[in-house]
């Protein structure tokens, strides 16, 4: 896994998303739930349902490493490994280190994973660390009853709860499979103290979340729904995302023309085209086919000593799946569905382990079946690089993002406003908030202007040093905000001057920026 993602980390631009914790660092007080002590603002939430803990770890990162694409995404990468040792610690204590060895193996090389947790714009790679730091812990504490080991686990638990509120589709999953699988080892070892201990450790470190939903009326919580609209798109990308090509189309500007000719910037790059020709350009992994073996031998073998641990293995996954399936605007994306697909590796490497064990004349071959998988995993990872080489990265990831800021720094603006999704908070990134970065207009899907929208659109537009950022024509994201921006300026005798347009490493224009000016003066360029 590392390998392929740290070669593909400086290729893609900044996407919106994968910046959104800078708010937190240079606009703390911006954020919902922002606590003022000892004379500073500490921010608390990103959003509604999203903590403010990627930020927290990544200030004093940042204040030593300016922002880079591998200041960004090499801490993300590394914590991702991190959890994938912790995942072994978890399953070889579970089920013994063959089955470790094997889920492992299948986690790190696996394509979602990898290029979620790199490009961490869901953001999934700190949700991965802090659930199997508190499986890993809560595990150690059954083997070996301290009281330490269970307020560590609950304690990591409630800091996912915080830093991502999804978290409770995982941690409902595994409370459920725990109560049908292993509810009388867990009477044994539960007692009024250790529950004290255990919601005391996990309230602590959900504590951020509780506080903002405490005095600010439960947002979190409130507008959520039910529905079967998107049953088809969540089926399909949780099937995709079992193949590991539910991210390339996202990442990878495939409707784009190749770079023709092809030709290789240093061995890495050559390496990676000639794996990608040979293997013939694979897109999908073979993980699913062993999913499937695997859950057929389960159910060959379900009075086995390894039932219990993949019955809770499998409960996780489908109580999980099954609240992103019919929770509206979620379990549309891999940045979702990858949050559970740890439960089905998992679920794979107990079952293909316990088939090593009843049948060992087969070990060779169950062991080679595993080794073709984890290596059709690296070819279909190989294969976004070479995606990236070749045709570039996607729109929302357009590496023009990296000229974006020194062309802004270059006009030397007072204010920017971004007339676009997905250019501020990159922009606010690599600026490190040394420009104030607003809105042109909000919200951004909004189809007309109120007239107090246009009285705000018009100070903006009239504020001496502002500049405008938008994409070039044919690249808007919500284009009506650009538009409406320059209707609302043209009908009050403002003119739109471009002052230049930023493109990417193929020259194509992506960002645009420009100033308004009244007609009856000359323009001030």
């Amino acid at each position: 896994m590392a390998v392929w993602t740290t070669a593909m980390i400086p290729y893609p631009g900044i996407e919106g998303d994968e910046a959104l914790f800078a708010r937190a660092i240079y606009l703390p007080g911006a954020n919902p739930g922002a606590v003022r002590m000892f004379g500073a603002t500490i921010p608390t939430m990103l959003m509604d349902y999203l903590g403010a803990l990627k930020a927290w770890l990544y200030r004093p990162i940042l204040a030593v490493w300016p922002p880079s694409p591998y200041s960004l995404r090499l801490p993300a990468l590394l914590a991702a490994c991190l959890a994938v040792w912790l995942f072994y610690r978890f399953l070889a204590a579970a089920a013994g280190r063959r089955a470790g060895t094997i889920g492992a193996v299948l986690l790190a090389t696996d394509v979602t994973y990898a290029l979620t947790a790199t490009f961490d714009w869901g953001p999934v790679a700190l949700q991965h660390l802090l659930l199997f730091a508190g499986l890993a812990a809560i595990g150690r504490f059954a083997r070996q009853p301290d009281d330490r080991y269970l307020a560590l686990g609950f304690s990591c638990w409630g800091l996912a709860l915080w830093d991502k509120a999804l978290f409770v589709w995982a941690c409902s999953g595994l409370c459920l499979g725990a109560i049908l699988f292993y509810l009388r080892p867990l009477l044994a070892l539960l007692t009024r103290r250790r529950l004290v201990i255990a919601a005391g450790a996990f309230l602590a470190g959900a504590l951020p979340l509780i506080y903002f939903n405490v005095t600010e009326g439960f947002p979190t919580f409130r507008g959520k729904h039910y529905t079967t609209e998107d049953l088809g798109q969540n089926l399909a990308i949780m099937k995709n995302t079992l193949a590991g090509n539910a991210v390339g189309g996202f990442l990878i500007d495939y409707g784009s023309p190749p770079r023709v000719p092809v030709v290789p910037d240093g061995p890495v790059e050559a390496a990676s085209l000639w794996l990608a020709r040979v293997s013939r350009n694979p897109q999908r992994t073979l993980f699913p086919w062993l999913l499937a073996a695997a859950l057929l031998a389960a159910l060959l073998s379900l009075r086995r000593p390894r039932a219990r641990l993949l019955g809770l293995l499998a409960t996780a996954f489908l109580a999980a799946w099954l609240q992103m399936l019919f929770t509206a605007n979620a379990g549309g994306s891999a940045h979702h569905t990858v949050l559970i697909l740890p439960f089905a590796i998992a679920f794979a490497a107990v079952s293909v382990d316990g088939l090593i064990e009843r049948w060992k004349p087969a070990k060779c071959i169950i062991a080679a079946a595993v080794l073709a998988v984890a290596a059709s995993n690296i070819l279909v990872l190989n294969q976004q690089l070479a995606g990236l080489i070749v045709f570039g990265p996607g729109p929302a990831w357009s590496d023009a993002t990296w000229r974006l800021a020194p062309a802004v720094e270059r006009h030397q603006p007072a204010v920017v406003y971004a007339a676009d999704w997905g250019i501020d908070n990159p922009l606010l990134l690599l600026t490190e908030g040394r420009i104030p970065i607003r809105m042109a207009a909000a919200p951004l899907d909004l189809r007309s202007l109120t007239e107090a929208q246009r009285r705000r659109v018009l100070e903006r537009v009239a504020r001496p040093g502002s500049i405008f950022v938008a994409y070039a024509e044919g690249r808007g994201v919500f284009p009506a905000v650009k538009r409406l921006v320059d209707e609302c300026a043209a009908e009050a005798g403002y003119r739109r001057v471009v002052l230049e347009a930023v493109r990417d490493s193929r020259g194509r224009a992506v960002f645009e920026l420009y100033r308004f000016h009244l007609d009856e003066g000359p323009p001030d360029q």
